[in-house]
């Protein structure tokens, strides 16, 4: 074979036709990294690519990044993997590129690099829908039988949303917009609805419906500022409600609202209790609780309630515990418990039908990569189905390599049941319809195929209230964990900043705002540290980021030395 020259983005190896494979002779190149392009047609959805050493035992790990080109030159994209399949959305951009380089030196070994263009096929009445929680990756529609993807649409990133299962509305949460966003039954944007009580950027609005005609959205509130709990519907013509119910908690952890649209059931992330709590939706009184969970439990995402008006939850005893499902009786009767393999995870659950819900598990460990949807029938527990289907992070496979091209659902939240009638093949290489905004971290694509609307965007992302009994602490070290060395080539964004500020007063006033970098392109290591933040009772920490690059905050790390008075 001869010498690889597509060292460079210059000189990259350019994918003329989807499939596409390629082995090179990666251990004799003058460099430590090969480049590869693709120019998309027009339309299409995703590219899962894999690059991966030849023979497979080869004694080299290499690594692929994603990169796109809209008309300004190269911009990084979030999306990398290790000698696993990676997913990448081709819409709102002309021309991609991935960077393969082997993990700690150079290639050892040839290297084979595959594409293919993502799923595309037919989705049934019924298929689960799982979409992203990170801005930029597609919505999944996964087969009910093998697990299979069926197709990947641009779709905003959320962790909340709900259906209706007649008609086939559904509603969902944009995370990146900070908005919720009604879509038919074909996911054409019906409407996008901003509320200017959802809180602070970021925060999760419980969603829920009557399973008929209404949705029900919560903003959530905030502990310690006084931003109690509200309630509003959602019409399928996508308006507001005329009412709002203020609930005497926060933060509001999930919601259900029985069949006859007369009780809100609700439960906080908060308090010393854990209740399932009641509202009167006609009188907008408080009712006693339907039942009260002990104070250690963490009480899962959802609620549901059932044809025969039962309420199903799921809540986990202690940090560590493995979530249990309960069921209870509209008068607040334990009627039974579920469970499934306790080697997996509960994650989340979803209505089906009147008399069965869909349980969401992740395999234990997480490194085997695999998700599964366990289909339960209320009535007397029996496992009517389990669906296997494997799953990516950031766009990522998640599991030991497949060895070839192949996609996964987003390891994320909400899902949802395909409503009537279904969805058609989509057709690679044809327009295909925008189903409203489609959002990379940094940049807003909500004019489809009309290329890039660079604005950036501020986005804030707030801490709990950090207490301990009046107590003085001190604050030694705040570390915010990131993806970091994502700056641009120029311009804006070049050195991309961090903003940190804080509050002693439960968010009345805030500190001067402190700076770091999250690093120039290719300044993996950047570590953002912001150290000795002095001292106070209380404390509201406060991220900002404003330049267009491709953040991805995961967590933060805090150094707190503790008072005696």
């Amino acid at each position: 074979m001869p010498v690889p020259t597509n060292i460079s983005p210059a000189t990259a190896l350019l994918i003329t036709a989807l499939p596409f494979s390629v082995t090179l002779d990666a251990q004799l190149v003058p460099a430590d990294t090969l480049w590869f392009r693709y120019d998309k047609v027009a339309g299409g959805n995703t590219v899962i690519v894999l690059a991966q050493p030849v023979p497979a035992t080869g004694g080299y790990f290499p690594h692929l990044e994603a990169f796109y080109d809209n008309g300004g030159g190269l911009q990084p994209f979030f999306i990398t993997g290790t000698a696993v399949p990676v997913t990448t959305p081709i819409d709102g951009f002309p021309t991609f590129y991935w960077s393969v380089a082997q993990s700690g030196g150079a290639f050892t070994d040839q290297l084979q690099f595959d594409a293919v263009a993502g799923p595309v096929a037919a989705g049934p009445t019924g298929s689960y829908v799982v979409n992203d929680d990170n801005s930029g990756l597609p919505v999944a529609i996964v087969d009910t039988g093998s697990g299979t993807v069926l197709q990947q649409r641009p779709f905003p990133a959320g962790e909340r949303a709900d259906v209706l299962p007649v008609t086939g509305e559904s509603l969902w949460q944009d995370i990146a917009t900070d908005t919720v966003k009604l879509y038919d039954n074909q996911f054409v944007l019906l409407a996008t609805l901003t509320w200017d009580r959802l809180e602070a950027p970021g925060v999760e609005p419980p969603i829920s419906s009557n399973h008929d005609d209404l949705f029900y959205v919560a903003a959530p509130g905030i502990t310690g500022l006084g931003t109690l709990a509200r309630v509003r519907t959602v019409t399928t013509a996508g308006a507001w409600g005329p009412t709002t119910w203020e609930l005497p908690v926060a933060p509001l952890r999930a919601i259900a609202v029985s069949n006859d649209d007369a009780i809100l059931y609700y439960t906080s992330a908060a308090g010393a209790t854990a209740p399932i709590a009641r509202w009167d939706l006609v009188g907008n009184v408080p009712l006693s609780d339907l039942v009260v969970l002990p104070a250690t439990f963490t009480l899962g995402k959802d609620l549901l309630v059932l044809g025969d008006g039962s309420v199903v939850t799921y809540h986990r005893p202690g940090p560590f515990g493995a979530f249990v499902i309960e069921r209870y009786s509209a008068a607040g009767g334990f009627l039974r418990s579920y469970s499934y393999d306790a080697g997996w995870n509960l994650n989340r659950m979803a209505y089906r039908d009147a008399t069965t819900f869909l349980a969401w598990y992740f395999s234990d460990p997480r490194s085997l990569g695999l998700a599964r949807f366990v289909v339960f029938r209320a009535s007397d527990g029996a496992v009517l189905s389990v669906t296997e289907t494997p799953v990516s992070v950031n766009g990522a496979w998640a599991g030991p390599n497949p060895g070839t091209p192949q996609t996964a659902i987003g390891e994320s939240c909400p899902v949802i049941l395909l409503p009537p009638p279904g969805l058609p093949p989509l057709t690679f290489g044809a327009p295909v319809a925008e189903p409203g905004s489609y959002t990379i971290t940094g940049f807003d694509t909500a004019e489809p195929a009309s290329g890039l609307r660079a604005s950036p965007q501020r986005r804030l992302r707030r801490a709990p209230h950090l207490a301990d009994e009046q107590r003085w602490l001190t604050y030694d070290r705040f570390q915010l964990d990131l993806q970091t060395g994502v700056g641009l080539n120029t311009g804006q964004g070049s050195d991309p900043q961090i903003m940190l500020r804080w509050s002693n007063d439960g968010g009345h006033t805030w500190s001067h705002e402190h700076w770091v970098s999250a690093g120039r392109m290719g300044a993996t290591k950047t570590r953002a540290i912001w150290r000795q933040l002095g001292r106070a009772r209380t404390r509201t920490f406060e991220v900002v980021v404003s330049d267009p690059c491709a953040f991805f905050l995961c967590a933060a790390y805090l150094s707190v030395s503790e008072g005696n008075s």
